[in-house]
Order: structure tokens, then C-alpha cells, then sequence
């Protein structure tokens, strides 16, 4: 209501009120503005209709009596509103120039995310904040390695992994982990470089303690760090909460299906086989595209260890897949 009054032009009720066939005057348009919220909320809030008189006779007039009450017809709404606004518009601070990016206004030009084959090579673009970001481009290119194996290949990442070593000692270990997990799934799949120190015994206790980092390394690993069924799905429930979040990870929906079928083997291992059970068929519902893990749900055994790699990515020959690209 203030405002409104505040930005009233100075010749609403006179220049302006000579167009109008009943103009409204200053005493009984602040009387109209006090019941003009009720008035709204009542129809909106409570749906209160409007009176038939209302709608059949408040024309071109710019108040009404209704229901007691001095209000606005919508002829003298829609003037009011008209006039603030240009008032309020003229009274603002003008601002000769503004820079403006009308670039991306080119209706032909579209923004795409770059893959990472073409950036995740590059150590110039690692940096402590960015290794998370890293550790997700690897993820990505294993998993289009593993679902093609052995047709495709991947380059080594010394130079990412130097890097890494060069910097550590400014990482702080939610910077750390991402890291030492990319170094991990370097080593396995590209191969390990013999001049290279290995992870010393607390970066490897860094690692396998639970988080969502060690939770999708494991899952491509295919490795077990015996965490308790209760703390994998306390990780996978973190995992689903950032993964669309600027500082989260999300990995390929088969790295996720890999992190389902682990939680099941664990829940196997403990001897669990209901919630077992419940894992798959989750997994099953969650992963359609997966036509396999129906078969695997349906014909569960609790005696058969629950080999999720090969399960996911059935063209996997080896008990590890080589994805070292030698040469060029």
C-alpha cells in the first residue's frame, strides 16, 4: 500500500483522471486500497466469489461499493497498476550503458558439455578443486571402455597424476580422496608406472574409509572393503543426494547399477538374503535398461557370490580388464 502511494504520478487525479468517465479521488482510493488485499485473498485464498452485482454493474467505473466495502472495479485497477508501474519505471536510476553478452541471444548457438576425452588429458586444468571434476571424466571414459572391451582403449594419465603429487600437500582430504581414487583406477586399468611411488598405507586407509569417492572406486574395482551393509547404503544415499548438486559426482547409470548390485553382495555376505533380495529387485526397477539384472533377480541364488563388474559389463573377458592404449 505504501508503495503503491509512494509512486503515484503527481497527476493521477487530475491530467490523467480527465480520460476517465468516473475518476477515482485521493480519499477514496486509499479507502479502496485498504480493503483491497482482503478482497484478493478472500477470492483467492477462500474462494470467494464476486458479487453478481459486482460483475454486472462495476463497468467503467473505477470503484465499488461491495458488500459494504469501497473497492476497486477492475477498470480502476488496472489503471492504478498501469500508473505505478510507469512511475516507478521513470523514477528509477538510468543507466546509459550496460554491457550485455547478446552472444548467446544467436538462436543458432547451443552450449554443450565437452566429453571428457578432451579435456581429462590435461594436466593445466587439475587443481585441487577441480580433482572431483577429474576423478567424474575418468569414470565416464572407463565405463565407455568397459561396455565396448576390448574395442576401445584409453591413453595413460601420468601427467594428471604428477600433477596431483605435486599439489597434495594443498589438498584437503574431501580434495584428497577424488585423487587418490583416480590414481587408484589409473593404476589398475592404464597400468602403474614403476618410477612412481605407490599409495602409502594412509592414503589407502584415506580411501577405503567410507565416502562417496570410495564408493564408486570399489564399485569399479569390483573390490569389497567390508564396510557393513548399513554404511554402503548410508554412501549411496549421499551419493544420490549430490550427484546434480555444482559440487557433487555423478557417474554413467551402469557405475550406479555396479554401486546396487555391491550393496546386495554385502547384504548377501552378511547373510541378509531378504534385503539381498530387495537390493536386485531395486536395482532392477531403478535400471531397466539393464535387461540382465531381471534374470539375476529372479534366478537369485544366496549361495553365489554376486560378481557385479561382469554382471554390468558382460564383454569383460579378463578378471581385469586391460584398457592401456599403447602408442598412438
Amino acid at each position: 500500500m505504501q508503495f503503491i502511494l509512494a509512486h503515484l504520478p503527481a497527476d493521477y487525479f487530475s491530467v490523467q483522471a480527465d480520460a476517465q468517465k468516473h475518476p477515482i479521488g485521493r480519499r477514496d482510493l486509499e479507502a479502496a486500497l485498504q480493503n483491497l488485499y482482503g478482497v484478493r485473498s478472500s477470492y483467492v485464498h477462500t474462494l470467494k466469489p464476486l458479487t453478481k452485482e459486482f460483475i454486472h454493474f462495476a463497468s467503467h467505473r473505477e470503484t465499488w461499493e461491495d458488500d459494504g466495502k469501497l473497492t476497486f472495479t477492475f477498470q480502476g485497477l488496472f489503471r492504478l497498476v498501469q500508473a505505478v508501474i510507469i512511475e516507478f519505471v521513470r523514477k528509477a536510476p538510468k543507466i546509459e550503458h550496460e554491457p550485455c553478452n547478446y552472444e548467446w541471444d544467436n538462436p543458432n548457438l547451443i552450449r554443450l558439455r565437452v566429453a571428457p576425452q578432451y579435456w581429462v588429458f590435461d594436466p593445466s586444468g587439475f587443481e585441487a578443486q577441480s580433482s572431483r571434476r577429474y576423478l567424474q571424466g575418468l569414470v565416464e571414459l572407463l565405463d565407455e571402455c568397459l561396455v565396448e572391451y576390448p574395442n576401445r582403449k584409453l591413453h595413460g594419465l601420468s601427467h594428471i597424476i604428477d600433477k596431483g603429487l605435486s599439489i597434495q600437500p594443498q589438498m584437503n582430504e574431501a580434495q584428497n580422496v577424488p585423487f587418490l581414487a583416480l590414481w587408484w583406477l589409473s593404476n589398475v586399468y592404464l597400468g602403474h608406472d614403476p618410477a612412481r611411488r605407490t599409495h602409502t598405507s594412509k592414503e589407502v586407509e584415506m580411501l577405503n574409509k567410507p565416502s562417496v569417492d570410495s564408493l564408486i572406486t570399489q564399485a569399479l574395482l569390483g573390490s569389497d572393503s567390508e564396510w557393513k551393509p548399513a554404511i554402503h547404503q548410508l554412501q549411496l544415499d549421499r551419493y544420490y543426494k549430490q550427484r546434480y548438486k555444482s559440487s557433487g559426482i555423478r557417474v554413467p547409470a551402469n557405475v550406479e547399477a555396479c554401486m546396487a548390485l555391491t550393496l546386495a553382495e554385502r547384504h548377501r555376505k552378511a547373510g541378509h538374503i531378504s534385503s539381498a533380495h530387495g537390493a536386485l529387485t531395486s536395482a532392477v526397477e531403478n535400471f531397466p535398461h539393464l535387461i540382465q539384472l531381471r534374470t539375476l533377480a529372479a534366478d537369485f541364488d544366496p549361495s553365489t557370490p554376486i560378481a557385479w563388474l561382469s554382471i554390468i559389463y558382460p564383454g569383460i573377458t579378463m578378471q581385469r580388464a586391460t584398457l592401456e592404449c599403447i602408442g598412438l
